[in-house]
């Protein structure tokens, strides 16, 4: 048998999975970068979402289960941040912008949490809009 016949689909399989370990180390932040330069990633490559719904990977001992352990805390503190109002307003925009991409990693996270999620984006955004219509009153005094 030939090399290639030899290696068959496992080979694939193998070289698949290390192509998608070297591009989510390669498009992740650094480890020390603030959980919001995470969720921004997160929430702007659609590929996480992949990676979230996949049990390829450990979630612990290897550099690319750890990432993806991260990535889904972060998206985690996040939901909690919107369901307890201590959610900051840059941070909120970052998930009001890719609201669907969160809901479906929120889900992918935490399927109960997804409602509460929902809600509470929409909760905020009227917080943030009420604040606008104030300080525009409050400049024009």
């Amino acid at each position: 048998l030939s090399e290639t016949a030899k290696s068959g689909p496992r080979a694939t399989s193998d070289h698949s999975l290390e192509l998608l370990k070297t591009m989510l180390i390669m498009n992740t932040p650094a480890d020390e970068a603030p959980d919001r330069a995470w969720l921004n990633n997160i929430l702007s490559w659609p590929l996480w979402e992949h990676y979230f719904r996949t049990d390829l990977f450990p979630e612990s001992g290897s550099d690319v289960g750890r990432t993806i352990m991260r990535a889904k805390n972060v998206v985690s503190k996040y939901v909690i941040a919107l369901t307890t109002a201590q959610i900051t307003v840059s941070g909120f925009e970052v998930v009001q912008k890719n609201q669907l991409r969160f809901l479906r990693l929120c889900e992918l996270v935490d399927k109960l949490r997804r409602t509460d999620a929902n809600l509470a984006i929409a909760k905020r955004a009227d917080e943030i809009n009420c604040f606008e219509k104030e300080k525009k009153l409050v400049v024009n005094f």
